[in-house]
């Protein structure tokens, strides 16, 4: 496992080829999320730092990494997901990184559904769609951006999904 996700191992090479987050149009999206002391560095700055840690960091953890390994860093970040946020607290969130919206995962839903949560302006997408051990009933899911608007896709069904406008 240590070599397969090492710098030149197959799934170490893969991720960090990755962005850790990234913001299309007016929407970013990312594993955890951004607490506002995070957030407040701006989407550039941020994209920077995670890239150049990314690439340095290894999983024995002999480089020192910082954003990427907080609790409260874009991989680890449940606030927007699990009710500890504040509106105020998103509220500074979107306006340091210039979004509308965030779709957030890490933090399973209880109920195994794409959520909207603070007035559509944060989509929390994690369904527990691996099932198994970790997250009983969990379910395949998508989430779909089109035509102003978002949809929650399952198998065999869409439904709309509330968003900020």
């Amino acid at each position: 496992m240590h070599r397969a996700f090492s710098p030149k191992g197959e799934v170490g090479a893969w991720l960090r080829s990755k962005r850790v987050f990234i913001k299309l149009n007016d929407v970013v999206y990312v594993h955890g999320g951004f607490s506002p002391a995070i957030a407040a560095a701006g989407c550039a700055a941020l994209a920077t730092r995670a890239r150049l840690e990314l690439l340095a960091a290894t999983l024995d953890a002999t480089t020192e990494v910082d954003l990427l390994r907080r609790e409260d860093g874009p991989l680890w970040y449940r606030g927007l997901a699990d009710g500890a946020a504040t509106d105020a607290d998103l509220t500074a969130v979107l306006t340091a990184l210039g979004a509308r919206a965030i779709v957030v995962a890490h933090t399973p839903m209880d109920d195994n559904r794409i959520q909207s949560k603070f007035g559509g302006r944060v989509v929390s997408i994690d369904t527990g769609m691996l099932g198994g051990t970790f997250y009983k009933d969990g379910v395949p899911s998508a989430l779909e951006f089109k035509d102003g608007g978002a949809t929650a896709i399952y198998i065999g069904r869409r439904e709309p999904i509330p968003t900020g406008k």
